[in-house]
């Protein structure tokens, strides 16, 4: 069975080209799962998945989803 790869707070931000304070922010919500090795860490699977089932929202502010229309924020 291969080996998961797991991402830090800090790796998570970088993909998502962000800061780490809003990766916490996603997984104090609990938007965005996540175990505890000595720090948090993402499973690359849920980062994936996380991505696709929030293509298409806002998640700027993580407690106010919102969907986006014709790849714009609802304001």
């Amino acid at each position: 069975m291969p080996v998961e790869k797991l991402y830090t707070v800090q790796e998570v931000a970088e993909v998502l080209q962000t800061n780490p304070n809003y990766v916490y922010k996603l997984m104090n919500t609990g938007l965005l799962k996540y175990l505890v090795i000595g720090r948090r860490k993402v499973r690359e699977s849920t980062l994936n998945n996380f991505i696709k089932e929030y293509e298409g929202y806002d998640i700027t502010d993580p407690t106010n989803v919102r969907e986006c229309r014709n790849g714009k924020q609802n304001d």
